[in-house]
């Protein structure tokens, strides 16, 4: 069990009396003292309020805060404080005891009281619909707030009222702000300065959420400035790679919203790429900007490698100013750049980055560097027609995709090709990025001729081996014709052709199966989405 504590104080604004309305319970409907209704707080205004907010708690020192404004529709104004706090008692500000909050819960008391100072507070398991707030909450602690059925809050002795009527006393017990009178029957409302004396208005004050995140290194950030790649890896997981205060970091994110490691500290420019390389498991970041390659475990994140390239040594790895790299499935990798001899040229390096010939038994110096236009490709290539992409495909099969129409030549492991690859692309405006999936097919991200009253909602498609093509996901897809937003830059296939697609805000993250339909989105894309489809709605409805 690994524990984080969120701590929460909150104040609203009453929609009915706009007057301030503290939130100090997880509740659907919070209730207002100064006007007796009841305010709705469903499970998406608490989404919008705080999930953000817990993720961002959950990243900070322990026994640190911090605070918001937010605007909201319906409860206005809204005063939000939130940190890393361990559960305090409400009277003395003493810890409470962990071990002891989880044995009453498990009991099922929901009220005890404070061992240093005897104060009443609360602790109960968190009711069904807020795992939709916080999936990995077990416990609400030093939650209060009034509502409808509650008890008197203020004292009755001393105060009185008499019948506006007859002049006869009338009983207060504070349960309704109309009473009728014993005397003359007429029925009369308290007055606000009395009602407020028998129940004082309530103040905000600290209440938390427990969140047992088990093996979990972090919770998925809600947005990143600087994201700059991702991977697809078996079994559904993304690896992600992104900067945050200019620090590079990397991690590997599982379908519950978290990271199940995260490294930090890594060197790292905005053109860095991120590769999987499935032989050793290994993640590799090659930099277009920073002369360093670096290795990962992809299981738990540790560096297996980090290469700078000596001065004048071409036998190392390096992806400067690199116009094309692959990890191919055999462990090698792949880079196309200008090198020392100032030729382009393919070069490829093992799993330690150090060079070895580009195909087997061949000397890479014989080899032509000259430029080659698509009718020109030969067997054992060393480079790719200008402009083109590299990609690895199945048993170490690489290929060259053309940006522009999809056409690509595949080569098996010793160069031989095995031909040239023309697919009916023509609703293809613009292809962002593509991947190759084990039976050979290539994935496309692409921009759509078509606009939607001039809006550009990205695609994917997929590029049969036969050369058929078919659109995928996509307001212009025929079967999954749900928005995926406008701005997909970066997409990994997977080698069972699942498709891992985000933007470069890294509030659109999602995996797609093979044929399009969705499989998970981050809570980010879910709100996302939500935009976007009242956009498209609107677009197409206009």
């Amino acid at each position: 069990m690994a524990l984080i504590s969120v701590g929460l104080t909150f104040t609203s604004e009453c929609s009915n009396c706009k007057n301030p309305l503290p939130v100090n319970q997880a509740a659907e409907l919070t209730f207002c003292s100064r006007c007796s209704e009841s305010i709705p707080t469903d499970v998406e205004v608490w989404n919008f309020l705080i999930s953000k907010r817990i993720i961002e708690a959950s990243g900070m020192k322990p026994e640190t805060d911090t605070w918001a404004t937010i605007m909201h529709a319906s409860l206005g104004n809204i005063r939000l404080t939130f940190g890393n706090l361990t559960p305090r008692c409400g009277g003395c500000g003493a810890f409470l005891s962990l071990e002891s909050l989880f044995a009453l819960a498990t009991e099922g008391n929901t009220k005890f009281s404070c061992s240093a100072c005897g104060v009443i507070s609360s602790v109960r398991v968190p009711p069904a619909w807020f795992n939709q707030v916080a999936p990995f909450g077990v416990l609400l602690v030093g939650e209060s707030a009034p509502d409808a059925g509650a008890d008197l809050t203020g004292i009755p002795e001393g105060i009185s009222m008499r019948c506006y009527h007859c002049g006869g006393p009338l009983p207060l017990d504070g349960s309704s702000r109309t009473v009728k009178c014993a005397h003359c029957g007429q029925d009369l409302l308290v007055p606000d300065d009395i009602w407020q004396r028998l129940h004082p208005p309530v103040a905000a004050h600290p209440w938390y959420i427990l969140l047992d995140t088990g093996e979990t290194a972090a919770f998925l950030p809600d947005d990143i400035d600087d994201f700059c790649d991702l991977a697809a890896l078996p079994g559904g997981d993304t690896a992600l790679l992104w900067e945050e205060d200019s620090e590079g970091r990397i991690g590997r994110a599982d379908r519950n919203g978290t990271l199940r490691w995260i490294k930090k500290k890594i060197v790292l420019s905005d053109y860095a790429r991120l590769l999987y390389a499935p032989e050793q498991d290994q993640l590799w970041v090659l930099d277009g900007k920073v002369d360093i390659a670096q290795a990962f475990r992809a299981d738990n994140g540790d560096q297996a490698a980090a290469i700078r390239k000596k001065k004048n040594n071409p036998d190392f790895i390096t992806a400067i100013d690199h116009e094309g790299i692959a990890a191919v499935t055999d462990g090698t990798l792949l880079v196309y750049r200008c090198w020392e001899d100032d030729n382009y040229a393919l070069r490829r390096f093992d799993p330690a980055g150090k060079r070895i010939p580009l195909w087997p038994g061949s000397n890479d110096d014989d080899l032509s560097k000259k430029r080659v236009e698509w009718d020109e490709l030969k067997d054992r290539p060393a480079r790719p027609p200008d402009g083109a992409w590299i990609a690895a495909g199945p048993k170490g099969a690489l290929y060259f995709i053309e940006r522009e129409t999809g056409r690509f030549a595949s080569f098996d492991r010793k160069g031989g090709m095995r031909g040239i690859i023309q697919p009916d692309c023509g609703v293809v405006e613009k292809i962002q990025d593509c991947g190759i999936a084990g039976d050979g097919s290539v994935y496309i991200l692409f921009d759509h001729k078509k606009t939607i009253h001039d809006i550009n909602f990205s695609h994917v498609g997929r590029i049969h081996p036969d050369g058929s093509f078919q659109v995928l996901a996509g307001p212009h897809a025929k079967k999954n014709s749900c928005s995926l937003g406008t701005d997909m830059e970066r997409m990994s296939v997977g080698e069972n052709g699942e498709i891992h697609l985000c933007d470069r805000g890294f509030d659109n993250f999602r995996v797609l199966a093979p044929d399009g339909s969705a499989i998970w989105r981050s809570p980010a894309t879910i709100k996302e989405d939500e935009s976007r489809a009242e956009e498209l709605a609107e677009a197409l409805g206009s």
